[in-house]
C-alpha cells in the first residue's frame, strides 16, 4: 500500500509550481469577436503564459508575407500589441480595431469582424491610421498593413488605391 501511495504521488511532485494556464484569464468577458481578439493578443504576445514565445507571431507575419507583393519582407518580431484600438482621425467618428501590431518598421491592423467591412469599420481609415502622424511622434517611413480575419469578404468594399499603396491580407 504504501508503495502505491508513493507511486501515485510522484507525478504530483514533478510538477512546476508555477502559475498555470487557465481560460478564463484570457477571454475576459464580451461578445465573441471581443474573445477571438482577446485570445490573439494573448497568442500574439511572446511573454504570455502560453509559453509559446514568439511562434504566433511568426506564423502571422509568415502569411501576411506570402501574401504580400512587393517591398521587402515584415519583420517576425518586435511588434507592440495593442487592442480595441481607435483608428479614426481627429473630428471622424470612433473606428476601433481589433488589434494593432506596432513596431519602428511597421503598423497592422487587424480586424477580424465577419464581413471586411461591417459597421464602423473602414478598410480605408486602417489604412491611413498606420501612416497618421501620433501624438508621440510621427510614423514616417513605417509601412501600413490591414488584415482582415473574416467570414466573408467583398473586396468593392476595401480601397483599390489603398489595395497598390500597401500591403493587405484578407483571410476570409
Amino acid at each position: 500500500m504504501t508503495n502505491d501511495l508513493v507511486t501515485g504521488m510522484l507525478p504530483v511532485f514533478g510538477r512546476s509550481l508555477e502559475p498555470r494556464f487557465n481560460v478564463f484569464d484570457v477571454m475576459h468577458h464580451g461578445f465573441h469577436e471581443k474573445q477571438i481578439s482577446n485570445v490573439s493578443r494573448w497568442l500574439l504576445e511572446p511573454d504570455g503564459s502560453h509559453r509559446l514565445g514568439g511562434t504566433f507571431m511568426k506564423i502571422l507575419i509568415d502569411e501576411v508575407n506570402s501574401q504580400k507583393t512587393g517591398g521587402e519582407p515584415l519583420p517576425d518580431s518586435g511588434y507592440w500589441v495593442r487592442h480595441e484600438v481607435n483608428t479614426a482621425a481627429v473630428d471622424e467618428p470612433e473606428d476601433i480595431a481589433d488589434l494593432v501590431l506596432e513596431s519602428d518598421a511597421t503598423v497592422l491592423v487587424v480586424e477580424n469582424y465577419f464581413t471586411s467591412d461591417g459597421p464602423g469599420h473602414s478598410y480605408d481609415g486602417y489604412l491611413a491610421y498606420g501612416l497618421r502622424p501620433t501624438a508621440y511622434g510621427r510614423r514616417d517611413g513605417r509601412r501600413g498593413v490591414v488584415v482582415l480575419l473574416c467570414r466573408d469578404g467583398d473586396e468593392a468594399l476595401q480601397s483599390k488605391a489603398g489595395r497598390t499603396r500597401q500591403s493587405s491580407l484578407t483571410a476570409c
